[in-house]
């Protein structure tokens, strides 16, 4: 799995794992909205980017609802990236190490 770095400006918790964690929590969820993404330090615009980045990319796997703010899965497609028993656990991981990299940054300052 390859991934391009879009621009010298992307942030230091990578598009690549983005993207992969967007996909485990849709699957895993049925659903996605972009505060799951800005968690990880990113403004609204790179988040947005980001999941634009994966539909063209990957398909249309999700539909918006405006109702909703949020994007729905469409079951009829696959995961690309992750195989759909690490999603769970994927997640999981990104969320910890994130959060410990915080918490670090902040003890350290």
């Amino acid at each position: 799995m390859r991934f391009a770095a879009r621009s010298t400006k992307d942030t230091a918790f990578g598009q690549a794992i983005r993207l992969a964690y967007f996909e485990a929590r849709l699957f895993l969820d049925g659903e996605f909205h972009t505060p799951k993404l800005r968690q990880f330090g990113i403004s609204r615009q790179v988040a947005s980017s980001d999941i634009n980045y994966y539909l063209r990319t990957y398909g249309p796997v999700a539909n918006y609802c405006p109702r909703r703010q949020r994007f729905i899965l469409d079951r009829r497609y696959k995961p690309r990236l992750l195989d759909r028993r690490h999603h769970a656990a994927f997640a999981m991981h990104v969320e910890n190490i994130y959060a410990l990299a915080v918490k670090r940054s902040r003890t350290n300052a």
